[in-house]
C-alpha cells in the first residue's frame, strides 16, 4: 500500500524549471507576484548541464553544481519564507566523466570512477561496468545486490541530496535498463532480476530516507517498478509522453494510465503536465515533424492534472525554449 503524501504536496504545484539560478529566481519572482499557489520548484539542472549537438543533458553525477546555483543555501532560505521546497532529480546511473564531452565539466567528486574502482556497477560478461548509451551520455549502473554499492547510493542520497540539496523531494528516474546478459554481484540471473532492479532501485531510496530526521516529509516519484513496488514507492508518475493529445503516448494515454496505474495497486499517481517528449525535425531548412505543446495543449494538461492527479507537477519538456 502506499503511503499518503504529506499535506505540505497539496498546499500547490511543483513547478518545474530550468535554466542555472538567476532564471530560476526570476520566474520565481514572477509567479509569486501572481500570486500562484507553489508547493515545490523542481529543478533537474541542480546537477548541471551541458550541451551536445542533439540538446542539452544533465550531468549524471549526483553532486550541486556551483556553476548552476551559485547561492544554492541563499535562494532555498528565501523559499523556505514562503513554504515552497526545492525538489530536485536523481537515477541509479553515473555517467562516465572521462569522455569527450564532459572535459568542460567541473565536478567536486567523481562518482563514476569511484565506484568503477570499488566494484559497485553492474557488470559486462569480462569483468568491467556494463556501459550503456544513452544518446550522448554513457553510463554505468548502480548493482543493487551488492551490499556496499547499495550503502553508496544511500550515502549519496542522504548526504548529497538531503542534506546539501535540502530537497524536499526529487524524480526518482530510471530503474527499467537491466540488460540480460548483465553479471550481478551475488549472481543472480539478469532476465530474472530486470524487474526486481526497479523495485530495488525504489527501495533503496526508502531505506536511505527511513536513516534521516526528513523521511516521512520527502516526497520523490518514480516511473519504474514491479508487481510489489506500491509497498515501497511514494509516488508514480507516467512516463514521458508526447507533447499531443493523443490516446498512444500523449495527454490521453497519461488518464488511461493512471487509471490502470490505479486498479494495479499505484494509488499515488500523476503525470507531466504539458508532456515531457518534444521533437523537432527539419531538412534542408524545412521542418518535416515536429511534436511541440502550445498554450491550448498545457491549459487542457493542468484542467485534467487538477482533477485527476496526487499532485501538479508542470514539465519544462526536454526542448524548454520550443514549448509553450
Amino acid at each position: 500500500m502506499m503511503k499518503p503524501l504529506p499535506s505540505w504536496a497539496q498546499q500547490g504545484a511543483f513547478i518545474g524549471i530550468v535554466g542555472g539560478q538567476d532564471f530560476v529566481e526570476d520566474r520565481y519572482a514572477a509567479m509569486k507576484a501572481q500570486g500562484l499557489p507553489m508547493a515545490g520548484i523542481w529543478m533537474q539542472d541542480w546537477v548541471g548541464q551541458y550541451d551536445f549537438p542533439e540538446g542539452t543533458r544533465l550531468i549524471w553525477n549526483w553532486e550541486l553544481s556551483k556553476t548552476q546555483y551559485p547561492n544554492w543555501d541563499e535562494m532555498v532560505d528565501n523559499w523556505e519564507k514562503d513554504g515552497v521546497k526545492p525538489l530536485i532529480y536523481i537515477n541509479p546511473y553515473f555517467a562516465n566523466l572521462n569522455t569527450g564531452q564532459f572535459k568542460d565539466v567541473e565536478v567536486t567528486h567523481d562518482y563514476f570512477t569511484e565506484g568503477a574502482y570499488k566494484g559497485y556497477f553492474v557488470k559486462n560478461q569480462v569483468g568491467r561496468p556494463y556501459m550503456v548509451d544513452s544518446i550522448s551520455i554513457q553510463f554505468a549502473m548502480v548493482d543493487f545486490t551488492n551490499p556496499e554499492a547499495r550503502e553508496w547510493i544511500k550515502d549519496i542520497i542522504k548526504n548529497n541530496l538531503v542534506k546539501i540539496g535540502r530537497a524536499g523531494g526529487w524524480m526518482h528516474d530510471f530503474g527499467e535498463y537491466m540488460p540480460f546478459d548483465a553479471v550481478l554481484y551475488d549472481g543472480s540471473d539478469p532476465y530474472v532480476y530486470h524487474n526486481k532492479y526497479a523495485d530495488e532501485w525504489q527501495k533503496v531510496c526508502q531505506e536511505a530516507l527511513d536513516e534521516t530526521e526528513e523521511g516521512y516529509e520527502i516526497v520523490w516519484w518514480s516511473r519504474s517498478g514491479s508487481t510489489q513496488t506500491p509497498g515501497h514507492a511514494r509516488l508514480m508518475w507516467m512516463g514521458d509522453q508526447l507533447t499531443t493529445y493523443d490516446k498512444y503516448d500523449g495527454m490521453q494515454s497519461a488518464m488511461i494510465g493512471l487509471m490502470n496505474a490505479n486498479v494495479s495497486g499505484f494509488t499515488m499517481g500523476h503525470s507531466d503536465i504539458g508532456g515531457y517528449t518534444s521533437t523537432i525535425v527539419k531538412k534542408l531548412g524545412k521542418t518535416w515533424l515536429s511534436y511541440t505543446r502550445d498554450e491550448t495543449l498545457l491549459k487542457r494538461w493542468i484542467e485534467m492534472s487538477a482533477f485527476s492527479d496526487m499532485v501538479m507537477r508542470s514539465h519544462p519538456t526536454n526542448l524548454p525554449d520550443d514549448n509553450f
